[in-house]
């Protein structure tokens, strides 16, 4: 992509989008991350890192992440990786276009705390299903080994 980590965390802040849709910012952002992984581009170690570390600072559980990425921005998003050519490239999904379908999607079918599961732990399901989204699917235990090793 060729953007450092510092311009990176700039594409990221989607705040003011939030804002305008009324909707939960740290959703958004995670939203919005997981959306990076659907373009049509090769991500740098660095520009992941960058993605995972915005993830791994937000209050949602391994659990939820696992059900914001394949409830809300999988339906959402998943086309464009399976488009053979045209697809969204390095530029990105619209902001407010991804904030309205991912949020019409969470309001639809909202996260339900599992009662027998470790919620710092994917879910087996995940495991599963990671062929359909595999570079998410890492995403998400990128964001495991950052959580385990800063705790």
């Amino acid at each position: 992509m060729g953007q450092n980590s510092t311009d990176y965390l700039i594409v990221l802040n989607c705040d003011d989008h939030a804002d305008k849709h009324n909707v939960d910012r740290e959703r958004a952002l995670v939203w919005h991350a997981f959306s990076q992984l659907f373009l049509d581009c090769n991500w740098s170690d660095e520009e992941l890192s960058c993605i995972g570390d915005q993830i791994s600072k937000t209050r949602f559980s391994l659990q939820e992440l696992s059900f914001i990425l394949t409830d809300e921005v999988w339906p959402v998003c998943a086309a464009n990786k399976l488009m053979l050519f045209g697809g969204e490239g390095a530029l990105g999904f619209e902001i407010d276009w991804l904030i309205r379908q991912c949020s019409d999607r969470h309001k639809k079918n909202s996260y339900r705390l599992p009662s027998d599961s470790n919620l710092n732990d994917l879910p087996w399901t995940l495991h599963i299903k990671a062929p359909l989204f595999f570079e998410s699917y890492l995403m998400l235990c990128r964001v495991k080994r950052i959580r385990s090793a800063s705790s």
